[in-house]
């Protein structure tokens, strides 16, 4: 009579299938599970999930997984079938945008038209432009005559001579024009743009000198501002 195998050679005994009945005993090394889902597209997400399924198909450590295989693979291909729509929805809805954007250009093209057409038959009268349901340009204002610039300053400078001048903005003046001089002689007059700040150094110490500035635009020159004296020091 052939000797009977031991109880726990049975147990140890390769399945028909070549996996073990039971997992193999692990040893903790304290190894932590991670994913990374959050971030992942939604065909990394789905390539992730694909290989996860694949490598837990009889895998010897993980003999009843939780999901088990069959709901996990449902799920799984629930949502490959949902991405699937989406992608197919994406390409359709990026080929209806392109065709609208040439329909777009096509019908501005006829509405300039028409506004050249309008616009030619109108003779440029309002009441006609109105009830064609185009708009009418609003017509600039004229800008009359500017005022001349306040808050002017004079403030002495740290150098011998230096005088800083400061001003405030006056609304559509394209360049602003300071006189100065000493009393009673022919004054300097200075265009300057840009920075509403100069600075100057007279040559004639302790002599009064006047500042005032008038601002220019399309509609000519404003009035001069009030006079400020200060002595050059």
């Amino acid at each position: 009579m052939e000797p009977q195998p031991s109880s726990s050679q049975v147990s140890s005994s390769p399945q028909s299938d070549g996996f073990l009945a039971t997992p193999p005993p692990l040893k903790d090394e304290g190894a932590k599970v991670t994913m990374r889902l959050f971030g992942r597209s939604d065909l990394n997400l789905l390539a992730f999930g694909r290989g996860h399924f694949t490598a837990m198909e009889d895998n010897p450590f993980f003999l009843e997984p939780m999901p088990s295989q069959d709901q996990f693979g449902n799920v799984l291909e629930i949502f490959a079938s949902d991405c699937a729509e989406v992608m197919a929805l994406k390409t359709a809805l990026a080929t209806a945008v392109a065709r609208k954007n040439r329909s777009r250009e096509s019908f501005i093209q006829a509405l300039n038209q028409r506004g050249g057409y309008v616009q030619a038959l109108s003779s440029g009268n309002k009441r006609a432009i109105v009830s064609s349901a185009l708009g009418v340009q609003r017509q600039p204002k004229p800008v009359g005559i500017l005022p001349p610039p306040t808050g002017l300053k004079v403030a002495v400078g740290t150098a011998r001579g230096e005088m800083i001048i400061t001003w405030d903005k006056v609304k559509h003046a394209l360049i602003y024009f300071l006189e100065y001089g000493v009393e009673d002689a022919e004054p300097e007059t200075l265009g300057l743009t840009g920075l509403r700040k100069k600075t100057l150094l007279l040559p004639h110490l302790g002599a009064t000198y006047h500042f005032r500035l008038c601002a220019s635009g399309t509609s000519g020159n404003s009035p001069w501002s009030p006079p400020v004296r200060r002595i050059a020091s």
